[in-house]
């Protein structure tokens, strides 16, 4: 997970979820099917409290890995675990 302004640290002053996602998807416009940068998307709507938008992209993320992202199969699994008990993800 890459993370936006802090949003997955455990303790952050700097957690703001909507500027996040902004951030993010101006990211997925550059990296657009990028598995990692999904998750930052996914991670920036579940702070939002959008869990369906969260897991709908990180099972995207899921379908989207090969060879090159085959380590971050587990954490986005995680991740989606989290996001399907309206947790955001914390590191």
């Amino acid at each position: 997970m890459t993370g936006v302004s802090g949003i997955t640290k455990k303790f952050s002053i700097n957690r703001d979820g909507y500027k996040s996602v902004y951030n993010a998807k101006k990211a997925n416009k550059l990296l657009p099917n990028n598995p990692p940068s999904l998750d930052t998307l996914a991670a920036a709507y579940a702070e939002t409290g959008d869990f369906k938008s969260s897991i709908k992209l990180l099972q995207k993320a899921i379908n989207l890995v090969n060879e090159n992202f085959k380590e971050y199969l587990k954490p986005l699994k995680e991740n989606l675990t989290s996001y399907k008990q309206n947790k955001p993800w914390r590191e």
